[in-house]
């Protein structure tokens, strides 16, 4: 049952605690490792326990951030997205982002922030970072390699922008998990 209601407060949003954050850190670190199977199901379930037992989570959005479907607007979100999800390591602007939504920039700018809760960069990096943390956990690859492979041009950049997400930098974040 609280697994469910994780899974139904999702769509707002859900925020931890820090050390529910860590404890899922871990878990998903073994999910990324462990070989295809029942066994990646398992540690899925115990991972949402994990996050379902946290007397601390908190709804990031209000109720009234649930509005209607218009099938139009997801189309287009899901073209953006789908775009986004094959150039992330490019360097991808809103002018373009904007071509395959069909709008003006700053229309698009507005439709991000309607529609994610955040801008165009900041979901750039976001996803950037993601990626990141998982070639982090997943590979021995220097931390300057994956840097640059998700389309960071400055090492500095991004060990800020991941030490802003993560609350701590590339390589803690390795060592730790």
């Amino acid at each position: 049952a609280r697994i469910r209601r994780l899974l139904d407060d999702a769509a707002r949003g859900v925020g931890f605690s820090e050390e529910t954050r860590a404890a899922a850190q871990r878990k998903m670190a073994g999910i990324f490792k462990a070989d295809p199977g029942p066994l990646k199901v398992v540690m899925l379930l115990e991972l949402l326990h994990v996050l379902s037992e946290d007397p601390a989570s908190r709804k990031i959005a209000s109720p009234a951030y649930t509005k209607p479907v218009n099938l139009k607007k997801i189309d287009r979100l899901e073209r953006v997205l789908n775009h986004l999800e094959n150039h992330w390591r490019e360097a991808v602007t809103l002018a373009e982002v904007a071509k395959v939504a069909a709008l003006h920039p700053q229309s698009m700018s507005r439709f991000f922030r309607q529609h994610l809760g955040m801008n165009f960069q900041e979901y750039l990096i976001q996803l950037r970072v993601s990626r990141a943390a998982r070639m982090l956990m997943e590979s021995d690859r220097t931390v300057a390699s994956i840097a640059f492979d998700c389309g960071f041009n400055n090492l500095a950049n991004f060990n800020r922008q991941f030490q802003a997400a993560h609350g701590k930098t590339p390589s803690a974040f390795r060592k730790g998990g």
